[in-house]
């Protein structure tokens, strides 16, 4: 059974998955979160073994280059780091006085930056709380944007002899979540059982 995890991406005034931004962004970030979306940034995104949201092929997005040298800070999620770096690499290529600075760190990182706005785009592989989306749209007093970038595909498996035949997200979260309470396979599997019988 293939699954997969959405990943989600925001940008502040303008973060994968995920991008978070604080608004859509103006300017040159506004552009560059437009490029992850063309076919250039959805192929970078099959090429890293991510599975695109929108289509690899049709015409490249066209620029304006820059005409002075701009720096775009990106932040979090080391789950998407290759990515972010792959997209910094092909982006700076296209429009030479662009440089996007890429650093891991981990997702609430990158939320954390985006927060105290030293980030203009936190890479997420969870969607922000709304507690975090309060704090950072208090700091900026712009509206938190989150953008679904890319998907992650996971397969579970579990061994022959468990009885276990299909198992939904919702399940899975209950068991691998951070608020999960499943924590034996029969559980689920007498769950499972008892909304066969309901």
């Amino acid at each position: 059974m293939k699954m997969t995890h959405q990943w989600t991406a925001a940008c502040l005034a303008m973060a994968i998955g995920l991008v978070g931004t604080l608004g859509c962004g103006t300017g040159e970030l506004k552009q560059y979160l437009d490029w992850m979306f063309s076919p250039e940034g959805q192929q970078a995104v099959l090429d890293t073994g991510y599975v695109p949201i929108a289509a690899t092929d049709g015409e490249p997005l066209q620029l304006t280059l820059a005409t002075e040298p701009i720096e775009i800070k990106v932040k979090g999620s080391d789950t998407m780091v290759n990515l972010a770096a792959s997209w910094a690499g092909k982006y700076h290529r296209k429009n030479p006085l662009v440089n996007v600075s890429v650093k891991g760190g981990g997702s609430g990182t990158g939320i954390k930056a985006l927060i105290d706005g030293t980030t203009d785009i936190a890479n997420c592989s969870r969607k922000m709380k709304p507690t975090e989306k309060a704090k950072a749209e208090a700091n900026s007093g712009k509206k938190v944007k989150e953008f679904v970038v890319g998907k992650d595909a996971l397969a579970i498996y579990v061994h022959q002899d468990n009885p276990l035949e299909v198992i939904s997200l919702e399940e899975l979260a209950e068991i691998y979540g951070e608020h999960g309470t499943i924590t034996k396979w029969s559980q689920l599997i007498d769950q499972q059982a008892a909304g066969d019988a309901g």
